[in-house]
């Protein structure tokens, strides 16, 4: 942090441009709402457009970070951000490709642009035509862009006296991949307790839970041993206690309770929050499981992009090639 950002005044300035990149688009997504959600059915329009408008309420944030990454951050962290974004992006992308189907419905077409992409449906393995709207592919870039450039901005200016130098060592690490048996053994009890859940309450597999259990908490079992160390974890608290205001407001009080998606019941624990639109659990488990695995995997880049002299594998698991491939 340089000596201009320390003075409390442009502190000030930081706080009402983090206000405003929030109220905002937020306000412009309120703008097409046109009756209380509990009257959503009494016209037949009740939020045009509103899916696409409430995209900006990751893409302002985003574009106001984006602009002061490219001018303040490393080589090296302008890679890792690239290469997590994009990452987290295709994760986001073929979970709803392949489970869309089965997880959502997107009742409020007059939300969206219109344009829909197939979505694959397990049970006649097949595709289903016209299923997803664009937003969510716009959704998953944004979002995932959004938590790795919050946690970044974070480290790097609003919480950068968090042992700064800490990267240094990453060249002298064994290897980044290893076995957490601790986490291995809280993955297991978490993924047995939601399917023994479901399973009691009606016979059937919590799938997304599942997706989620899998897809996105189980590489951290191989990340965190090694790579928490070089987290910035008040960053990270930072990240998740924003990524957690604006899904409040954006799927809690508008996306579900107006339908621009909803979630089946058939594939969630059938656990759900009332106070907050009805959401089932799995939705704000995707909130901690996105924020957790985009830091995870944006600080795993890091450590590897300071390690580029090294092989792949050596990096990652430690073991050298042979001598006659030194060379």
């Amino acid at each position: 942090m340089s000596e201009r950002d320390g003075r409390p005044d442009w502190q000030i300035r930081t706080l009402l441009v983090m206000v405003a990149v929030v109220a905002v688009p937020v306000a412009l997504t309120h703008a097409t709402i046109r009756v209380p959600w509990w009257e959503r059915h009494t016209v037949p329009d009740p939020t045009p457009l509103g899916y696409t408008v409430s995209l900006l309420i990751f893409a302002v944030p985003v574009a106001v970070i984006v602009f002061w990454h490219r001018r303040h951050s490393s080589h090296y962290d302008k890679r890792a951000f690239l290469y997590c974004a994009g990452l987290m992006t295709a994760l986001g992308s073929f979970l709803d490709v392949f489970f869309a189907y089965h997880f959502f419905e997107f009742p409020n077409r007059n939300a969206t642009l219109g344009i829909r992409a197939p979505a694959f449906d397990w049970s006649t393995l097949s595709w289903v035509q016209g299923y997803i709207p664009v937003e969510e592919f716009g959704f998953y870039l944004l979002g995932a862009i959004f938590m790795v450039a919050v946690y970044l901005w974070a480290d790097e200016h609003w919480l950068s006296s968090y042992d700064p130098h800490r990267h240094e060592v990453a060249p002298s690490l064994p290897r980044i991949l290893q076995v957490s048996f601790p986490a291995l053994a809280l993955w297991v009890a978490l993924l047995a307790y939601g399917i023994v859940h479901r399973l009691q309450m009606s016979g059937t597999f919590p799938a997304y839970y599942m997706f989620l259990m899998g897809a996105g908490l189980l590489p951290s079992i191989v990340l965190v041993r090694n790579v928490k160390q070089f987290v910035n974890w008040p960053a990270l608290a930072f990240t998740f206690t924003a990524l957690v205001l604006l899904s409040l407001i954006w799927e809690a009080t508008m996306g579900v309770p107006y339908e621009w998606w909803i979630y089946r019941d058939r594939a969630m624990l059938g656990i759900y929050l009332a106070g907050w639109g009805n959401l089932p659990l799995e939705a704000v488990l995707l909130w901690l499981v996105g924020v957790w695995d985009a830091i995870l995997f944006y600080e795993f880049f890091r450590i590897r992009h300071r390690m580029e002299e090294r092989r792949l594998r050596e990096a990652l698991f430690g073991i050298r090639p042979p001598t006659s491939e030194v060379g």
